[in-house]
């Protein structure tokens, strides 16, 4: 925000159910929460729109950008990493019994997976910190329900940005591989930007190089700077 807001228009907002945003709803779905980022571009008149997603904001934004003629990009941060996923029976197993933990024991189960699969050996204390408290403060029948939606919504990726007709943009941490052959196959106009070794929180971890890449999405999108 304060890198980019004395330049751009830049507008944020707590996905409903996390933050101060409501949470009188039934359905977590990505669908539901497309509608939520469409719902804002409407209703703030918003045009020549980029949108910017992290981890499961990846599928929201993407649903959101589907014959939205007012985006004209989607910037991922650290997803789309393995589109074209196949479950096993086995990885369907795992699923299930990561959901059975989160409703028995949500802050155990959380913590546990974030400090396993989320960070690297490099990544500091206080952001680690920062994260599994941020997490731990969600409503956990929520945040439960979201995750079930975002695995339940991961096999269609790749269907899904098949018919994406605007440029998508990876700023992906390269701890992890990003299949680009598998993008590849989607048809799908994407560039990846390596942010470096980062866990899974780039734009935390290391901001000054994701703020770099970022400004490198703008400058070539063409983007128009506009003070607000």
């Amino acid at each position: 925000m304060e890198e980019f807001c004395p330049e751009y228009h830049v507008v944020t907002f707590d996905l409903p159910g996390f933050g101060e945003s409501g949470k009188n709803r039934e359905a977590w779905t990505v669908a539901n929460y497309a509608n939520d980022v469409r719902a804002v571009i409407d209703q703030l008149h918003l045009d020549n729109v980029i949108l910017i997603g992290h981890s499961m904001a990846g599928n929201i934004i993407l649903e959101a950008a589907l014959e939205n003629d007012k985006v004209l990009a989607l910037v991922g941060v650290d997803n789309f990493k393995s589109v074209g996923l196949v479950y096993t029976d086995d990885m369907k197993t795992r699923i299930a019994a990561f959901i059975h933990q989160l409703r028995t024991d949500f802050d155990t189960a959380a913590a546990a997976y974030i400090r396993k699969d989320l960070f690297q050996s490099t990544t500091d204390s206080t952001v680690r910190h920062r994260v599994i408290q941020s997490v731990q403060e969600v409503d956990p029948a929520i945040a439960t329900s979201t995750l079930t939606g975002v695995f339940e919504y991961a096999p269609r990726e790749a269907e899904r940005l098949s018919e994406l007709k605007k440029p998508l943009y990876l700023i992906n941490s390269s701890a992890t591989p990003t299949d680009t052959s598998a993008l590849r196959s989607t048809g799908v106009a994407f560039r990846v930007l390596d942010v470096g070794p980062t866990g899974h929180y780039p734009m935390v971890e290391d901001p000054r190089a994701f703020n770099s890449l970022l400004r490198q999405v703008l400058r070539d999108l063409g983007a128009s700077t506009r003070r607000q």
